[in-house]
């Protein structure tokens, strides 16, 4: 029985009051202990509207970084969206009275910041911060940060197990200027004619919640109003009595005709999110560890505060972090994990991820579905079977790593076409990133299935201990970590399930000097008996295999093994002798000129009498000579591949000779392998080598060419490298310009391309030029 409503007013009044001040200090208290930040507004207070107030105040710089120490029902925390909340400490101001008078209950509302107030609604309201902020955040999608805080009516009417009702205030804040945006009781004939011009969004006790019915953004408040208080409260009863949802209609919150209410037994949207699970396993002696880490995509609508796992049913026990629980779900065949102490703020927010998620088992990895639910209102008073419903049809769902079965596999035939199936879905599910990476893993899958079904346990097993083997690669490029636990831990099960293999031994192969050695069958393993051939191939035409050594000798090539225990085998390159190697290179040659490279007869007679004076030189041990003949040879090849290239372009002075390009590129480079293997000539002591600019002349397409010679006045050839005696400018230093120069006058020595602007030759101390302005060649 409630007492009547003007019974005891004076000792409620001294009750309000109470309350009033001890809910005054519930968070200036803890933020400002010293009592210095009170004493600055109470004295600001005073100078602005002049002694006698009772000051409560709010740092919102403190709350924001340390958070509420009760959320009460609404379970939210203070947030600042925008900004604007930074550096701003909230006030109310109630002016001390000895009795109670109605129309003189008015209190004021600002916002202190920088040492002054800077804004303030006076001469004030019925309401202003009241027992609780609830919430700081955009409930309304206006733009601007909402401060929700709730007050106890001035005069309480306490039922046996002490309800009340308390007021919703809507505080506004754009940085500079706030408005209360709550609807305002306008009746001044009501039964609580003290309460007239308070706020008309009220519940029982204080219990609001803020929900999003139709999933547009705008929040809607729902309180509760149960039928005790009906008789003073007539217009609170609606069809979801004792609920009620107040709305927005665009400048107010209130109970409007136009707002559905929403009643507590409606599931409300929960699928506004985009989420990512990441599993990763780890076996132990006795299973294995599936851990969870969970993202909520900072595009998401909603904080996620739940989340299913299908699959692990018995024989498996959870874990979660701290407020969250993890156990068996009723609702679904799997795991359930949900924040469980009512805090807004240990739910997962959008842009936040959170580990510590997960379960222990004995049953394999395998793919299984998870569903993710956002935050909304609770709902009870539902049955299994609708919510069982909702968590289906009203959540975001994906794949991720459970158990399906504890009970292990035992068809290894069969179980191969599960890992074939695990392959696939990996690379469709993003867990393997490269289709050839998983068309490898789906042919070892297949060979193994092949052996089984031949009954060749030794080549199933080194089938699938090559997956273990490439897993392990893999895992660091192209397998996250689900791709990896699916492939390796159930590969390792199937080996275990295979019969006991034959004895298994390795071949290793070491090479020396340049080249490669191809194993066929190549595997990490070979069974007892097995028989493999060995192919040895130098990298490059001047190296020769040389022979075997480890465990085999000889020099048969391709050797085939017999493999009776683990063994080693090294593979020994050795570089050709030297005049081989010009017998090499004037094969090249004769192969060059059949296939119309090179010529005429009387040019290719001079490149082999220059290979011949080279091998004839070697054979006297004159290395030297025999290089300089290489180097000729080279310089040759170039010289004629120059000048083919420039009589191509200006067909009036061809000649009989001629070096293609196929020539050059393939005469060139072995020449210098030659002369790699040779004693390079020093210069020669005495006069420098000096260029000459013989004449310049224009091509048909428009380009120029640049004709030099040179004079060497010394009695035998010189060698001067390209580099900073013997380059081009500008760049590249290297415009085929000749490094062994003959004694004497050299004329047209060799040909530059270039577009008329000029070009430097630099030649020991010496530079000519050439530019479209040279004279040109007659």
């Amino acid at each position: 029985m409630r007492i009547h409503k003007y019974a005891f007013w004076c000792s409620t009044v001294l009750a309000v009051l109470a309350i009033y001040n001890t809910c005054s200090a519930q968070y200036e208290d803890r933020f400002d202990p010293a009592g210095a930040i009170r004493s600055e507004l109470e004295a600001a207070v005073t100078t602005r509207f002049g002694p006698g107030f009772v000051v409560k105040f709010a740092i919102m710089d403190s709350l924001l970084a340390h958070g509420i120490d009760s959320r009460r029902w609404l379970g939210e925390a203070v947030t600042d969206p925008y900004g604007t909340l930074r550096g701003c400490i909230f006030f109310s101001a109630r002016r001390l009275f000895d009795g109670y008078n109605p129309a003189e209950d008015s209190c004021i509302t600002g916002v202190y910041k920088n040492g002054q107030i800077v804004w303030d609604n006076s001469p004030g309201s019925k309401d202003g911060i009241g027992r609780d902020i609830l919430t700081a955040r955009d409930i309304n999608n206006d733009g601007e940060v909402e401060i929700l805080t709730a007050s106890a009516s001035n005069v309480i009417f306490w039922r046996g197990e002490g309800n009340h009702i308390e007021y919703l205030s809507i505080l506004s804040w754009n940085g500079s200027r706030g408005k209360f945006i709550n609807e305002l009781s306008i009746n001044p004939d009501d039964i609580f004619a003290h309460d007239y011009a308070r706020s008309t969004v009220i519940s029982e006790d204080g219990v609001f919640e803020t929900l999003d019915s139709d999933g547009d953004g705008i929040l809607e408040i729902r309180g509760q109003v149960g039928e005790d208080w009906l008789e003073e409260y007539p217009n609170y009863r609606t069809i979801t009595t004792p609920y009620v949802t107040y709305g927005w209609n665009g400048s107010k919150y209130g109970l409007w005709p136009s707002v559905r209410q929403v009643p507590q037994n409606e599931f409300l949207p929960a699928n506004r999110l985009s989420v990512f699970i990441k599993c990763s396993v780890l076996p132990t002696d006795s299973g294995f560890v599936y851990s969870y880490v969970v993202t909520n995509s900072a595009t998401s609508k909603q904080r996620i505060q739940r989340f299913f796992i299908t699959g692990i049913t018995q024989l498996a026990s959870s874990f979660a972090p701290a407020s969250w629980f993890g156990g068996g779900s009723r609702y679904l065949q799997g795991r359930v994990f949900y924040e469980l102490s009512m805090d807004r703020m240990a739910t997962i927010a959008p842009g936040e991820s959170k580990g510590g998620f997960g379960a222990i088992s004995i049953g394999l990895p395998a793919i299984v579905r998870y569903y993710v639910q956002g935050l909304t209102a609770g709902t009870p008073f539902v049955s299994d079977e609708e919510r069982r419903n909702d968590i289906l049809n009203n959540s975001v769902s994906g794949y991720t790593l459970g158990v399906v079965d504890t009970t292990r596999p035992s068809g290894s035939a069969d179980f191969l076409d599960t890992l074939s199936s695990y392959a696939t879905q990996s690379r469709s599910l993003g867990w393997i990133t490269s289709q050839p990476v998983a068309d490898k893993y789906l042919g070892y899958f297949a060979s193994a299935k092949a052996q089984l079904q031949a009954n060749n346990t030794a080549g199933a097993r080194a089938a699938l201990q090559t997956v273990l083997q490439d897993v392990s690669v893999d895992s660091s490029t192209t397998l996250t970590s689900e791709a990896y636990a699916l492939l390796c831990f159930n590969t390792e099960y199937l080996l275990t399930q295979l019969p006991s293999p034959p004895p298994s031994y390795t071949l290793t192969v070491n090479v020396i000097g340049s080249g490669s050695v191809a194993k066929n069958p190549d595997q990490a393993l070979y069974g007892d008996g097995s028989a493999v051939q060995l192919t040895a191939t130098p990298t490059l035409w001047y190296w020769a295999f040389g022979g075997w050594g480890g465990d085999t000798s000889g020099s048969t090539n391709p050797l085939s093994l017999t493999i009776n225990g683990n063994k080693t085998i090294t593979a020994t390159f050795v570089l050709i002798p030297v005049s081989a190697m010009i017998d090499t290179l004037a094969a090249m040659k004769h192969r060059a000129q059949a296939n119309g490279w090179l010529g005429d007869h009387n040019f290719v007679k001079l490149l082999d009498l220059h290979l011949e004076l080279a091998k004839k030189a070697l054979q006297r041990g004159d290395s030297l000579v025999a290089a300089v003949q290489v180097r000729i040879f080279q310089e040759e090849i170039k010289r004629g591949y120059q000048i083919t290239q420039l009589m191509e372009k200006d067909r009036r002075h061809p000649l009989p000779w001629f070096v293609r390009k196929e020539a050059n590129d393939l005469l060139v480079p072995a020449a210098q392998a030659v002369l790699d293997r040779l004693p390079r000539k020093l210069p020669v002591p005495g006069l420098p080598v000096l260029p000459v600019l013989d004449c310049v002349e224009r091509n048909a397409d428009g380009t120029y060419s640049a004709w030099f010679g040179y004079v060497n006045p010394n009695q035998e050839e010189v060698i001067v490298e390209v580099g900073a005696k013997n380059k081009f400018q500008p760049e590249p230093e290297d415009r085929g310009q000749p490094t062994v120069f003959l004694a004497g006058r050299q004329s047209k020595a060799f040909s530059v391309v270039f577009d008329g602007r000029e070009i430097r030759w630099r030649l020991n101390d010496r530079t000519v030029s050439a530019s479209r302005n040279s004279p040109r060649c007659k």
